[in-house]
C-alpha cells in the first residue's frame, strides 16, 4: 500500500514536471517564432518607410518632380552593378543597386535632341554642384546607385548599414542615399559624386552660370578663348566668386593674385591631388589663354 502511494505520488511528480516544463519550453519557442515573424515584419515595414522617405529631385528647367525610391523602382528598371576597381575605395570590388542614369535623364521631363546641348548640373547635401557634359554619359556608362550590395562585415558602414563610409576630407561619411557611379575610371574624381539630392538638365545656352562667368568691358581674343577653355575643362569643379560648382575644388577668383603665371601653367601641365594633368588636353597657348581669363576675372572683382 505504501509502496503505491509513493509510487503514484513519484508519477505525478513526474508528469507534473513534464507538462509544466515542455509547455514552458513550447511558449518559449511560440515566442521565438512569433518575435522572429514580427522582426521580418517590421524589417520589412522599416524597408518600406525607408523607400518612401528616400528621394531626388530630377528635372528640366523648373519642371523638376521628386521621386522617392519606391517610385524610381516602378519607373525604372533595378540593376545589379559591379564596379570591379572602385577608385573612391583603394581600387577594391563594389557592388550596388541602381538605375541606368542615361535612362533616367531620357525619361518624360524632356525630349532629348542632340546630346551635345545639353548640360546635367548635379546638387549634393554639402553644397557640392559639379556641372558635366550630357555627351559625356554617352560615352561611359553611368548609374544612379541607391544602396550598395554584399558589404563586408569588416567595412565601416553607414548608420542605415545600407554603404560603406567613404572618405571626404578628412572624414569619412555615407554615399548615400545616391551615388552616381561609372565603369570608367576616366571619369573619376569629378563625375562620382555622392549624397545626391538633385539632378537636372539644361540647355549649355541657357545656363546662367556661363553667362556669369563670361568676360565684360574690353578684352582680346585670348581671354574670350580662355573662357571657353575654362568652361569645357575647369568648370565641372570649380567656381569663380563662387559662381559654379561649390565645395570641391579651391574658388578661383583671386587666384592670379596669390599664385604667378609659371605656377598656374604648371599646375594645368602636371595636375595635384585630385586635379588630373591637361597636358595631353590643353596645348601651352590654350594653358596661358585660361591664365589670361583668370587674371581679367581678379580685375573686375
Amino acid at each position: 500500500m505504501i509502496f503505491n502511494l509513493k509510487f503514484r505520488f513519484f508519477m505525478f511528480f513526474l508528469a507534473t514536471f513534464f507538462m509544466t516544463h515542455v509547455c514552458v519550453y513550447d511558449f518559449s519557442i511560440c515566442n521565438a517564432k512569433h518575435a522572429s515573424a514580427n522582426s521580418r515584419k517590421q524589417d520589412a515595414q522599416n524597408a518600406t518607410l525607408n523607400e518612401d522617405q528616400t528621394s531626388i529631385r530630377i528635372g528640366y528647367k523648373g519642371n523638376v518632380k521628386t521621386y522617392n525610391l519606391s517610385e524610381l523602382k516602378k519607373k525604372y528598371k533595378e540593376i545589379k552593378i559591379n564596379i570591379d576597381k572602385h577608385p573612391a575605395y583603394n581600387n577594391s570590388t563594389k557592388q550596388y543597386l541602381g538605375f541606368d542614369f542615361l535612362n533616367l535623364m531620357q525619361s518624360d521631363l524632356v525630349n532629348i535632341g542632340n546630346f551635345d546641348d545639353y548640360k546635367v548640373i548635379i546638387t549634393c547635401t554639402d553644397g557640392y554642384r559639379p556641372v558635366l557634359e550630357l555627351n559625356l554619359f554617352t560615352q561611359h556608362k553611368a548609374y544612379l546607385a541607391y544602396r550598395e550590395d554584399n558589404l563586408s562585415e569588416t567595412a565601416d558602414l553607414s548608420p542605415d548599414k545600407m554603404w560603406t563610409l567613404v572618405k571626404l576630407g578628412e572624414k569619412l561619411v555615407s554615399p548615400g542615399h545616391f551615388y552616381l557611379i561609372w565603369d570608367s575610371k576616366s571619369t573619376y574624381p569629378d563625375g562620382w559624386p555622392f549624397q545626391i539630392q538633385e539632378i537636372s538638365l539644361v540647355r549649355k545656352n541657357e545656363f546662367e552660370d556661363y553667362k556669369k562667368l563670361a568676360p565684360v568691358g574690353a578684352f582680346n581674343a585670348r581671354i574670350s578663348k580662355g573662357y571657353d577653355l575654362f568652361v569645357q575643362n575647369c568648370s565641372v569643379c570649380h567656381s569663380i566668386q563662387y559662381v559654379g560648382p561649390h565645395g570641391k575644388a579651391p574658388d578661383l577668383a583671386y587666384v592670379t593674385g596669390y599664385r604667378e603665371e609659371k605656377y598656374i601653367l604648371n599646375l594645368l601641365k602636371n595636375g595635384r591631388g585630385a586635379m588630373p594633368s591637361f597636358d595631353k588636353v590643353l596645348s601651352h597657348d590654350q594653358k596661358l589663354s585660361i591664365y589670361e581669363f583668370l587674371k581679367s576675372k581678379a580685375t573686375e572683382q
